[in-house]
Parts: C-alpha cells; structure tokens; sequence
C-alpha cells in the first residue's frame, strides 16, 4: 500500500494491495462499522482503520476486492486524527483496489458514496 503503510502500519489480515481508487463515505457512524468489520485497529498518529476484503462482508465478493476504510484524512488538509463519537454519522476516507469496491461498500453500509476517483 506503500504511502499508506506509513500511517497505519504493515500488518493487516488482507495483506497489501495496489491502491486503485479512493472516496469517502459520509453518514455513517463508528458502530455501524464495528457491526460489520468487528473492532477497527489504531494507527500512529491515532487514526482509527478496518483493512479487509469484500469477501469479509460476504463470501459472494472476490478475495482480491480490498479496501481501508480509516478517520484520516488522506486529502492532506484534513484535521488531525480523534477518537470517533460511537453515534455521530462521520464521514470515513476510503482507498481501495476500484472505485466498484467503494460503492459496494456505500451499499453494504447504508453510506453515501462521495468524492470517488480513481488514482
């Protein structure tokens, strides 16, 4: 994941991948995320992370669809990192390997899909 490991580290339970796309996710709360993912892991700088595989959400999804759904603002002018309200709809930074493994995470979450582009 090359730039990104620097942020949230080497290891994860899907291995690396070649970042294809990035977006965001908005309306969204903390705890709809661990209902899904289970407890996200904490990054340097604070950052809060769940790294996996579509086929997590569902064994009909491909293994190799990835994806990191994080608090960190990978815009570059983001705010810095805090602890997520477990409540309060937050908009989430996503990267992963397209722009269809984004959308098909707005659609297993309830999300709004936003600033989606390929990279």
């Amino acid at each position: 994941m090359g730039i990104f490991d620097n942020f949230f580290g080497g290891g994860s339970k899907s291995g690396k991948f070649d970042v294809g796309a990035q977006g965001m996710l908005t309306n969204l709360t903390y705890n709809e995320i661990v209902d899904e993912l289970g407890s996200g892991s904490s990054a340097k700088g604070g950052y809060t992370f769940w790294r996996g595989s579509l086929y997590d959400i569902d064994m009909d999804y491909d293994e190799s669809d990835c994806f990191q759904i994080s608090n960190y603002d990978y815009r570059g002018y983001g705010e810095a990192a805090k602890k997520p309200i477990l409540e309060t709809r937050e908009k989430w930074f996503v990267v992963a390997t397209s722009t269809n493994v984004i959308k098909v995470l707005g659609r297993e979450f309830g999300a709004m899909v936003k600033d989606l582009k390929e990279v």
